[in-house]
């Protein structure tokens, strides 16, 4: 009940209502046209007086979320769902510097990958790869993408490789074999965006575990097993997204031993470990058994290479299977096989050794203009998590920076739970076109957070 979480939610109360009331628009639990209570039944119910419950919903009525009609009531606006920005409705690259898209570096044109792709045209086995495929895909892709993840530092223990179109197509696959409509998911407190559309999607409900500059708290994650009864764990260790936070080996095999004793199923995600070097082992080496190991190379490569792998236990090959043929029937053999070249002639290895050092000069970047500020990165991280100050809200500075020219993503759009709402904006250094733009943004940033956002009346 909407009066239930508000009560829980921490802060002030007026804060408390505008948090929660947006929080439940913006998940779609609150529909366009849903009817709110009016101020003096929101205040009733939750003992308050009625000018605070006045003052939030003037808030709500400023950021467009509610709207109010004489004589019927409030009621919710027609919006627009969080979720980043679309690139169709981007401005051009000469009016805004979008940092909210976590995009690798020089995406999608490296000139390694050009090299391929007009080899692959002059002499390749087009016409094999443009017909129907093995749901799994061939035999030399699936090969490669054991090569790929043997270099992202898993250990050959067996089970079954895939390849998918892409991480996120991963996540659905593994979900899709793991879980039943309805079934609790736990995973981080604030998650990547693109794991609450596949549990929207497979209708699951969220069960947000502790996190800290690890990642997955291990005493919450085992409270979780213990009093939920869920047993499926999402989760991604290394340069977690939107956080950063990079779990140690001693911790994941905290998590692989917990994951056996209540019997859970883990999902690791593991899109960064290229940047590491050297690695660190991924939660599947500790818990094969229990692991769906889940990768891509679009972090690396390019987005619109849209070629993934997927490793899991023998076990999981028939719903695997069935996934894959109801979602896209087979991942694109024709950009498999460019993934492939690049994987068996080491070109991919040049790739991430030339984004990790651009990514170590992008985050001396980041220290130079916003090191005063608190914030969690890692010095090869793709991203920051930039937390906010001077009374800025996540949503008001990102309002306020893509005013500026900057885009950024406010921290609630990755929260899992109104009650684990971040004061943080997720700023995706990697997406800047080269490092003087991305100068002028962090600059920019850095004059906004120097001030206080428009004032809004306090409350009472």
């Amino acid at each position: 009940m909407l009066t239930d979480l508000i009560r829980k939610a921490p802060g002030p109360r007026y804060r408390a209502i505008i948090d929660v009331i947006s929080d439940e628009i913006m998940s779609g639990r609150l529909s366009a046209r849903d009817r709110l209570p009016t101020h003096r039944e929101l205040a009733h119910q939750l003992d308050l007086d009625t000018g605070t419950a006045s003052r939030a919903y003037a808030e709500l009525r400023r950021l467009g979320l509610i709207s109010g009609e004489i004589g019927r009531g409030t009621f919710v606006s027609e919006i627009v769902r969080d979720a980043p920005t679309s690139m169709s409705v981007t401005p051009p690259a000469d009016s805004l510097i979008d940092l909210s898209h976590n995009f690798p570096l020089g995406a999608p044109c490296n000139p390694r990958v050009t090299t391929i792709v007009e080899s692959l045209i002059a002499g390749g086995p087009v016409d094999e790869l443009m017909t129907y495929q093995v749901d799994m895909g061939q035999p030399r892709h699936r090969e490669a993408g054991q090569a790929w993840l043997e270099f992202q530092g898993l250990r050959d223990a067996g089970g079954e490789v895939a390849v998918t179109a892409g991480a996120q197509h991963g996540l659905l696959l593994a979900l899709a074999a793991l879980t039943r409509h309805g079934d609790r998911v736990m995973t981080e407190a604030v998650t990547y965006f693109g794991l609450k559309s596949v549990a929207a999607l497979l209708g699951l409900e969220f069960v947000p575990i502790e996190i800290d500059e690890e990642g997955l708290v291990p005493e919450s994650f085992e409270k979780a097993c213990r009093e939920t009864g869920a047993k499926v764990l999402c989760c991604s260790p290394t340069l977690h997204n939107p956080t950063t936070a990079l779990m140690s080996e001693g911790r994941r095999q905290m998590i692989a031993e917990i994951s056996r004793k209540f019997a859970v199923h883990i999902v690791e995600d593991d899109v960064y470990s290229f940047l590491l070097e050297p690695r660190v082992p991924p939660i599947c080496n500790f818990a094969p058994e229990r692991t769906i190991y889940v990768t891509s190379l679009s972090k690396c490569i390019g987005p619109g290479l849209r070629v993934g792998f997927v490793r899991f236990p023998h076990e999981h090959a028939e719903k695997i299977s069935l996934a894959m043929r109801a979602s896209t029937l087979m991942a694109p053999a024709l950009t498999a096989e460019i993934a492939a070249r690049m994987i068996r002639d080491g070109a991919i290895c040049q790739i991430a050794a030339d984004q990790r050092d651009e990514m170590t000069c992008r985050q001396k970047l980041v220290d130079e203009l916003l090191g005063g500020y608190v914030m969690q990165s890692h010095p090869r991280s793709f991203h920051i998590w930039l937390q906010m100050t001077n009374g800025w809200s996540p949503r008001e500075f990102a309002n306020e920076a893509r005013r500026c020219g900057v885009g950024v993503a406010p921290g609630e759009i990755f929260a899992v739970s109104p009650l684990s709402r971040p004061r943080a904006v997720r700023v995706c250094i990697s997406a800047a076109q080269n490092a003087a733009h991305l100068q002028s943004a962090l600059s920019t940033l850095q004059g906004i957070l120097s001030g206080p956002p428009h004032a809004i009346a306090p409350p009472v």
